[in-house]
């Protein structure tokens, strides 16, 4: 398990308090029966169970899969081999990162009358379940496109179970969240870390299945890493944000990729370093870089020349000034720019300058992602060379059929490729 890069100051997290868990001793149901106590002799026990949960439409349905049979009681008591298999699995909230306490309300819960037990060790797994997923909001990525977003536990296979075997093998599986996170955790437990667990916090509400194909960027190693079925492919060096721009940590997917991109120069970018270059070498500096000047920030701005910029004025924020870089060698987007919408203008691209990945610390962009070969990656992303799709117009759009997840991560450890 390598351990890559500084792990960045931060302060300890706060530790969010468990759901609390509702334990059903004396809730009135239809009629002011009570649920506590012995079942009621006029209604069967699954009914009497279906009652108790309908309040919880997750429960609801997992009890509606089983025909409305309870999961922890054998012959109208607790069974102690399923509330040990319940056990089995809260032992292990350490090495989550949470705390045994939720054992302790285990056996608590297993000590009411035999309806409240049941559907109070319900509630707790489910709480459990979905709370080793939580990661908190310091250290989930951004999930910029819908179908990563995080999903509540999957507790079909446990309640499906028909007997203590299957029940035992089905809570153990609630421990596996992604590969990623997996990898790190078993780690973890052979040597707990505080460094293996920041990453296992950063991991936690990543998709199940991270996809048939699917790309990591590891921003603290400054690397790329391409999967297929599972199984790094391919791995290439990366430029990325420095530490006043970091870039960010995002769950999406590459929709297409631009060929021939403009540089579309960030504001910042035009005051501190384009409009002091105009001033100082005149606006003839600008157009031997390519450098265009826009006339507004609408999709129909025109070119314009720079001779009627007042550059000092941009120089001192005292005017926004649009700017862009035409296609061609010394572009800095290079030959293409892979997208995954998002809010934050973060995508990944091709640079002019080689030389940057030679370097053994990475971390100077201004977000973005630069990564070492474009090329070998569009082929990848789109199973055909460049040339196979370009017609030489700039911003030239080809799109992906299947869009490729992206997950862009800080990771100061991360899983050793088998």
């Amino acid at each position: 398990m390598p351990l890559s890069g500084p792990e960045q100051p931060r302060r300890a997290p706060r530790r969010a308090a468990p759901l609390a868990i509702a334990l059903i001793v004396g809730g009135a149901v239809a009629g002011g029966a009570s649920l506590a106590g012995r079942l009621s002799p006029e209604a069967s026990q699954t009914d009497e169970v279906t009652r108790a949960v309908s309040d919880s439409p997750r429960l609801l349905r997992l009890y509606a899969a089983r025909d409305g049979e309870p999961l922890w009681l054998a012959k109208g008591a607790v069974d102690p081999a399923r509330l040990a298999a319940l056990g089995a699995l809260l032992k292990q909230a350490p090495t989550h990162g949470r705390d045994l306490t939720w054992l302790g309300r285990a056996q608590a819960a297993a000590k009411l009358d035999p309806l409240a037990a049941e559907v109070a060790l319900s509630r707790l797994l489910l709480n459990y379940a979905d709370d080793i997923r939580r990661p908190g909001a310091r250290h989930a990525p951004t999930f910029v496109d819908p179908s990563l977003l995080p999903a509540a536990a999957d507790l079909s296979a446990v309640f499906a179970s028909s007997d203590l075997p299957g029940l035992r093998a089905a809570l153990l599986a609630q421990n596996r969240l992604n590969p990623i996170y997996d990898g790190l955790r078993r780690a973890y437990v052979e040597a707990p870390d505080s460094r293996l667990m920041a990453n296992m916090n950063r991991t936690r509400a990543l998709p199940a299945e991270l996809g048939e194909r699917h790309v990591v960027v590891n921003v603290a190693a400054a690397e790329v890493r391409l999967y297929e079925r599972g199984e790094p492919v391919r791995d290439m060096k990366a430029v990325v944000g420095a530490l006043d721009h970091p870039t960010p940590m995002i769950a999406a997917r590459l929709r297409h990729t631009v060929l021939r991109p403009y540089w579309n120069i960030p504001e910042d970018l035009a005051q501190t370093r384009f409009a002091p270059l105009a001033r100082r070498l005149g606006p003839q500096a600008l157009a031997a870089a390519d450098i265009q000047v826009l006339s507004d920030w609408t999709p129909d701005a025109e070119v314009v020349s720079a001779d009627i910029v007042d550059w000092a004025a941009v120089e001192t924020g005292r005017k926004s000034q649009r700017l862009r870089q035409a296609p061609g060698p010394g572009n800095m987007m290079g030959v293409a720019k892979f997208m995954l919408p998002n809010t934050m203008g973060i995508y990944l691209h091709d640079t002019p300058y080689k030389g940057d990945f030679k370097r053994e610390r990475r971390a100077f962009s201004a977000g973005c992602v630069r990564i070492e070969d474009a090329e070998g990656f569009f082929q990848w992303l789109h199973g055909a060379p460049r040339g196979k799709f370009a017609d030489g117009r700039p911003e030239q759009a080809v799109g992906l059929d299947d869009p490729v997840p992206i997950y862009i991560l800080y990771l100061t450890a991360e899983p050793t490729p088998v």
